[in-house]
């Protein structure tokens, strides 16, 4: 630690990327900005164990000695966004006692409770000097997750380790590290795997057999998905939390949509979907293009997804392409493609704050997209043949919800937007339903939760634009 008692950096994508090399968990959620995006956390976040091993390290590097672990206690609380800057500091240390918070600007993020031992030697036994082999995260269904049991090798590649780590690289047992390493690696790549979440971590000092750290499912709670392991391997025993994380939100087919839509229901519109890769968006531009329009549906980062929703709704008969677009970049342009109709469903990922609080990055971010975004959007696509605007709002501007506060004053300062176009423009309609909470990325949680079907929801508002 610095002499003030804390250190800060900023994580960055490189930084990931090199983590997963060393310990073998590449799960997109910590090396993907687009997976990512479509997760729970909604952007690339820190390993939890990778954020634990930097602040162990900079708090030892100060002593002397080679050492080990006797007990650790490590709680995740809040996912750790890659490129924030974070602080380790210390919460009351002692001389073998690594009592420390990892924090952002206003949160907590993880603390960490750790008693060292003195050791007499690097204790690296049965540790492999290799970078763990590349595979794929496993996606398990809950059925798959209780079942769960096996052993990982114990790997540790001393060059990487130091490069990372230097000062826990040369003084804790080269058992122990692999053992931690191992333990994102069973979370991230095994057990929970694909859709996971690491939560906690307990251990204990203990002997263990060499052969490596070995896992066993004792508890699965599918309500929430928490996932308790018993964890066992390099001189450590205990108990990994994660949390299997619901997957991606998957969208109805066009095909199966066209069942809804009459085939001219549409016809005549050159649609503009403006986020359409996914979510609301998608949604809508399959239900256009159902019902005859011509879609341009635009995407900022999800490049595949796009051209899998233009895929889906032409191999159903419909018409459609993608284009990039970020509403945020003043002299974007997908194109020379001149709508009929805006459908406007750009958003950021919507983060709840601090009930009792307003955070004035996060209202300002809401607002670049909800009202600067679309202010220049409809600058760049206005013209005369322009018929009608959908912009979603949502129920949150009537009562927000704990933690909300800023997304609904942005969305309200957006309806704002609209009740002037409507005036500037007598002919044009603008319809801005204030939403539930629908099935989207953006609306998953970890536990039960009620979310609305969007396609009722969605097609009712088409009509009304085209009414």
């Amino acid at each position: 630690m610095r002499e003030s008692g804390t250190a800060a950096r900023v994580f960055e994508l490189l930084d990931q990327r090199s983590f997963a090399e060393l310990s073998g968990d590449a799960n997109p959620l910590h090396v993907d900005r687009v997976a990512a995006r479509r997760s729970l956390a909604g952007e690339v976040v820190v390993h939890g164990i990778h954020a634990l091993l930097w602040a162990l390290d900079e708090w030892i590097a100060e002593r002397e000695g080679l050492v080990e672990i006797e007990r650790l206690d490590v709680e995740f609380l809040r996912p750790m966004p890659v490129g924030d800057c974070v602080r380790v500091s210390d919460a009351g240390s002692g001389a073998n006692v690594a009592a420390l918070e990892i924090q952002s600007t206003d949160a907590t993020l993880a603390t960490i409770a750790c008693t060292f031992a003195s050791a007499s030697g690097s204790m690296s036994s049965g540790v492999v000097d290799e970078v763990p082999p590349v595979s794929s995260s496993r996606p398990l269904a809950a059925d798959q997750v209780r079942a769960c049991r096996g052993t990982l090798p114990l790997m540790r590649p001393a060059t990487s380790a130091r490069r990372m780590f230097p000062h826990l690289a040369d003084k804790l047992s080269a058992r122990q590290f692999a053992a931690l390493l191992a333990s994102t690696r069973m979370v991230g790549m095994e057990c929970p795997g694909l859709h996971s979440l690491f939560s906690e971590l307990h251990l204990r000092r203990a002997q263990t057999p060499p052969e490596g750290l070995t896992y066993e499912v004792r508890r699965f709670d599918q309500r929430f998905g928490l996932t308790t392991i018993d964890v066992c391997g390099g001189d450590l025993s205990g108990t990994v939390l994660a949390f299997l994380r619901p997957a991606p939100q998957s969208q109805a087919r066009s095909a199966d949509l066209r069942q809804l839509v009459a085939p001219s229901e549409f016809s005549g519109q050159r649609a503009l979907v403006v986020g359409g890769s996914r979510g609301l968006g998608e949604v809508l531009a399959k239900l256009l293009a159902a019902g005859g329009a011509d879609v341009l549906l635009t995407y900022c980062s999800g490049e595949e997804d796009a051209r899998a929703v233009v895929a889906d709704i032409v191999d159903a008969g419909g018409r459609a392409s993608c284009a990039r677009f970020d509403v945020t970049e003043p002299d974007a342009a997908p194109g020379d493609f001149v709508p009929t109709h805006l459908y406007y469903c750009a958003t950021p990922f919507i983060s709840a704050g601090t009930a009792g609080t307003f955070r004035q990055d996060a209202f300002e971010r809401f607002r670049e997209f909800y009202v600067t975004g679309f202010s220049r959007t409809l600058a760049r696509f206005d013209n005369p043949a322009m018929q009608g605007v959908f912009y979603p709002s949502t129920v949150f501007v009537d009562a927000p919800a704990p933690g909300m506060s800023e997304y609904a004053a942005a969305k309200s300062e957006g309806e704002a937007v609209c009740a002037s176009l409507e005036q500037q423009r007598p002919g044009l309609r603008v319809v801005r339903p204030r939403l539930l909470r629908l099935a989207t990325d953006q609306t998953l949680s970890v536990g039960p939760s009620v979310r609305h079907d969007p396609v009722p929801v969605l097609l009712a508002a088409a009509r009304t634009l085209a009414a």
